[in-house]
């Protein structure tokens, strides 16, 4: 039996033929003979399934990894949106089948409900989270800490936020726009985005994702299924907190040694996770946010909708949530570039260049 289970998918064909290499090195293209697409293809014709491997955290608190099979960048018609619609409901239904009290929606499944996850959770009758409320609150604490260690005041940043108009970007932008220099508001629904912005100081509203280059700071939060941005068109000492799954940046094949990028919004746990597949982090004592917020709830037996994807995430949410995480041993991760640990010595060289 489990207390809670966590809800995620790959973040494109690349990583789930990585997957399929990992547990089934026979069914790889080259020995099949199939094509990509037909690998996509077969992949999405497989319901949502839960992983074997248990997650133990603590006595009674336990959990599964449920794979919902669909991969965002095909979801660009309204019929696939629809399936995996139903991929998502179905894997909060095996959750709740398989005994969890709560499950944390992590990357597009939380997407793909549209606004609707208090109402699945009445009708299913389980707890489900998106994890926007830590994964802001993490992302806010690593760019916080990264300032002060660059001694870089946030008054004096311009911080364009991508997908403002989204649960994690309008967080971030509530909590950002009272202390930065200037805040540039980017999403593509006009608006919508002119009405989460209406209200704050020094902001303003575009929906050019181009825009984000005069930036000192960067946040992506967007639900965009292709990269938004190069780092090749960053500005000089330009930082970039990359919250995306699947990520917002296309970055350089040589980092550039001038402009700082990173996954943000993870966390450091104080357990280390063997979920026995790939989750595209670079160590397994690090988690997603989304991820990290479930279990957290979890572990304190709070089974709540704390970040419903409808209601607004305040600043005293974000800290109530950073806080409980904390009580549980998960702080702010590290700075990391993909794979590679973001050394004092490596950021500090942004400033000299």
């Amino acid at each position: 039996m489990i207390s809670f289970a966590l809800l995620g998918h790959p973040a494109n064909y690349d990583h789930l033929d990585h997957l399929l290499r990992q547990l089934r090195p026979d069914l790889a293209p080259e020995h099949t003979g199939t094509s990509a697409e037909g690998v996509a293809q077969l992949f999405e014709l497989v319901p949502s399934y839960a992983e074997k491997a248990t997650l133990h955290i603590a006595p009674n608190v336990n959990g599964k990894l449920i794979v919902c099979t669909f991969l965002p960048d095909r979801l660009t018609t309204p019929k696939q949106l629809t399936t995996a619609h139903h991929k998502t409901r179905d894997a909060c239904q095996l959750a709740k089948e398989l005994g969890a009290h709560i499950a944390g929606l992590g990357g597009f499944t939380s997407i793909t409900m549209a606004g609707k996850l208090n109402t699945l959770s009445a009708e299913l009758d389980i707890a489900l989270t998106s994890g926007g409320s830590l994964t802001s609150a993490l992302a806010l604490a690593q760019i916080d800490s990264l300032l002060e260690k660059l001694k870089l005041k946030i008054k004096n940043q311009t911080v364009a936020i991508l997908g403002a108009s989204g649960e994690i970007g309008s967080a971030c932008m509530n909590a950002l726009a009272p202390r930065a220099h200037k805040v540039i508001a980017i999403a593509r629904n006009k608006n919508k985005l002119d009405s989460v912005v209406s209200d704050l100081r020094n902001t303003f509203a575009s929906t050019d994702s181009n825009d984000a280059y005069q930036a000192d700071l960067i946040i992506a939060a967007t639900s965009s299924a292709q990269p938004l941005l190069r780092e090749d068109d960053l500005k000089r000492g330009a930082i970039v907190c990359d919250i995306g799954y699947p990520k917002t940046m296309v970055e350089s094949e040589s980092p550039r040694p001038d402009v700082l990028v990173f996954g943000g919004g993870l966390a450091e746990s104080p357990l280390t996770f063997d979920l026995h597949l790939d989750t595209g982090l670079p160590s397994p004592r690090l988690m997603y946010g989304c991820f990290s917020e479930t279990i957290a709830l979890a572990m304190s037996n709070r089974f709540e909708n704390f970040s419903d994807g409808e209601t607004l995430i305040t600043v005293e949410r974000m800290e109530e949530i950073l806080a409980l995480a904390h009580s549980h041993g998960f702080k702010p991760a590290p700075l990391y570039r993909n794979d590679t640990l973001m050394t004092d010595e490596m950021i500090e060289k942004v400033i000299g260049n």
